[in-house]
C-alpha cells in the first residue's frame, strides 16, 4: 500500500491511497521464436515481457517485439480450409462516414453486403470471432476471438492446458499471416 499526496493541474491537492497487487504471468516459448501467455490481461502480458526485455544480461536476454496478423488473409484461409467458421468481425480505419469501429456479427457474416464494404473501404479486420469445430459433431464449435496483435480469447473455462491446446493450432495456423 503506497499512501501520498498528489497535486493535480488545478493545483488542489488529494488524498492518495495505492495498493499494488500481485499477478501471474505464464509464458511458454515455442522453438525459440515465439512467446506465448495464458491466463492473463493483455497489461500484465505486455508490462511483463517490457519488464523482461530491460532485464539484459551478456548471456541471457530476451529480445522479443509484437506481432500484427493479416486478418484478411487469415480470413479467406478459414473459409477455404474450414478449419474454424467466421462468426464476426471488428474493423478499424474504414473510409466509411460517421463510422471508426464497426462489428459485423452472424451465421454467415462474411457472405453479407455489409462485411464487403467495410472489407473494402480502407481499413483493417482488428479482430475475428470464430467458431473453432474442436469435438465430435454433437459438441458445441469453441468460440474464440483472434485479434491483430496475435490475442487469443477463449470463450470457454477449460483450465490452462486446455486454453493451451485451443490455442495453439490457432496459433500454429495463423504463422504464416504475421505482416
Amino acid at each position: 500500500v503506497f499512501q501520498g499526496k498528489g497535486i493535480l493541474e488545478d493545483g488542489s491537492i488529494h488524498d492518495i491511497i495505492a495498493t499494488a497487487s500481485s499477478e501471474e504471468f505464464p509464458c511458454f516459448v515455442k522453438e525459440e521464436r515465439y512467446l506465448y501467455t495464458s491466463g492473463t490481461r493483455r497489461e500484465v502480458s505486455s508490462q511483463a515481457l517490457r519488464r523482461l526485455r530491460r532485464f539484459r544480461k551478456h548471456d541471457n536476454q530476451l529480445i522479443a517485439e509484437n506481432i500484427k496478423l493479416n486478418l484478411l488473409d487469415f480470413k479467406s484461409y478459414l473459409e477455404d480450409s474450414e478449419e474454424g467458421n467466421i462468426k464476426g468481425g471488428w474493423f478499424r480505419g474504414m473510409a466509411v462516414r460517421n463510422v471508426e469501429v464497426a462489428y459485423l456479427g452472424g451465421g454467415a457474416v462474411t457472405e453479407s453486403d455489409d462485411w464487403d464494404r467495410y472489407e473494402t473501404s480502407g481499413g483493417e479486420i482488428s479482430a475475428l470471432r470464430i467458431d473453432l469445430p474442436l469435438g465430435d459433431l454433437e459438441d458445441e464449435p469453441t468460440k474464440v476471438l483472434l485479434t491483430r496483435d496475435g490475442n487469443c480469447v477463449v470463450y470457454k473455462n477449460v483450465g490452462e492446458f486446455g486454453l493451451l491446446n485451443i490455442a495453439m493450432p490457432l496459433f500454429n495456423a495463423v504463422e504464416q499471416f504475421i505482416e
